[in-house]
């Protein structure tokens, strides 16, 4: 019954809402400073993902643990035959940018001649 009491002085007629407004607007938000809540979350995150990697590697699915079930799909046949291709197409990628900036690092001709010093008592220069 109290709690009806506090709600209904709580209550305020129309003309004095803008009142309310201001004195409420005056009390600082939850959590009372940002670094405080940013810090609150980070230690939430951080709970959550030792959790998933406590689940990861300790919790069986079936009769091994996920982190075995990945072990046992990567450690096929042809998943050993992917990675060797993805391998080569990966040098493959690698060899073709190093050419194109080797190219564009390189002078070119007529820049190494128009760099070049020319001797003026030369007749032939």
């Amino acid at each position: 019954m109290a709690l009806l009491g506090v709600l209904g002085a709580l209550a305020v007629p129309a003309h004095r809402a803008h009142e309310t407004r201001a004195i409420f607007a005056s009390f600082p938000p939850y959590p009372p400073s940002p670094m405080f809540g940013r810090f609150i979350r980070r230690v939430a995150e951080t709970i959550v993902l030792l959790l998933a990697a406590y689940a990861f590697f300790r919790v069986p699915v079936g009769e091994k643990t996920s982190f075995q079930h990945l072990v046992a799909i990567f450690s096929t046949d042809t998943a050993r035959e992917a990675a060797r291709e993805y391998k080569a197409v990966g040098e493959q990628i690698k060899n073709e940018i190093v050419e194109q900036v080797r190219a564009k690092a390189a002078p070119s001709e007529e820049e190494e001649d128009a760099g070049a010093i020319v001797d003026a008592s030369d007749p032939d220069a």
